[in-house]
């Protein structure tokens, strides 16, 4: 889903105003909506320390406009006249399956499957020009061992996608998707599976016309945009193991004249 805004100057300028008079973020039913909120406040916050004001900051020039553009999915193109602020995270990585119960019946259990990698983060700024902008997607979950078969073991996750900005068909940003968790072993004649292991936080990555203002690696697990998904259950008693969940998708907040 994408979501574009268009926001006079002291439209703007009020918005920061209720942001510095309280940490609290506006909640919406919607996700994207509070990816958003939670977005311009973390950018309102450094801007209000660094350079005094979000629209116009230093650079921004002296429209009497700006536009905001935030995506929990898909892609799409934008043009900046001067500057613009980018917050942006990868998609998170799937979790892996859990292993099933391989003799079935016996007291042992399959290993757990490993947590979904979450997608790095990052806040940056980059120079006017004509750009595309990309959403990296939730990783696939693994699936669940069987009962009894060579194929107990679970399925390991799929990695999240990466959210990138690209410039002329070159990539010169991009926020790492998170690694997919390992799927769980499954249980032998006398003892449990191993859990699988967790998958790795997302890298992000930057050319030289990227001004960096945060670089984040991805964390295991976590929650909202980027976050990885859960690794699935061992199967015991003869059962089979769960599958992971997915790995939630990136998000991208573009903030520009």
């Amino acid at each position: 889903m994408v979501v574009q805004i268009k926001l006079k100057k002291e439209e703007a300028r009020q918005i920061i105003k209720l942001l510095r008079q309280s940490k609290e973020i506006l909640y919406h039913d919607n996700d994207l909506l509070r990816y958003v909120d939670s977005a311009i406040y973390r950018i309102s916050q450094h801007l209000l320390v660094s350079r005094g004001s979000l629209f116009p900051p230093q650079g921004f020039g002296s429209g009497s406009s700006g536009s905001i553009i935030g995506a929990s999915s898909g892609s799409g193109n934008f043009s900046i006249k001067d500057l613009a602020l980018i917050y942006a995270f990868g998609g998170g990585g799937g979790g892996g399956g859990g292993g099933g119960d391989l003799y079935g019946g016996v007291s042992y259990c399959g290993g757990n499957g490993g947590t979904g990698g979450a997608g790095g983060w990052a806040l940056i700024s980059i120079p006017a020009g004509s750009y595309s902008y990309s959403v990296g997607g939730g990783g696939a979950g693994g699936a669940g061992g069987a009962v009894g078969s060579n194929n107990a073991n679970g399925g390991n996750g799929s990695n999240g996608g990466n959210t990138t900005i690209t410039q002329s068909s070159t990539t010169i940003f991009s926020a790492g998707g998170g690694g997919g968790g390992g799927g769980g072993q499954s249980s032998i004649l006398s003892s449990n599976g191993s859990n699988g292991s967790n998958g790795s936080g997302g890298i992000n990555t930057f050319s030289s016309s990227v001004t960096i203002l945060h670089d984040v690696v991805g964390t295991v697990g976590g929650t909202g945009a980027g976050a990885g998904g859960a690794g699935g259950a061992g199967g015991c008693g003869g059962s089979s193991g769960g599958s992971g969940s997915s790995g939630s998708n990136g998000f991208i907040l573009i903030i520009y004249e």
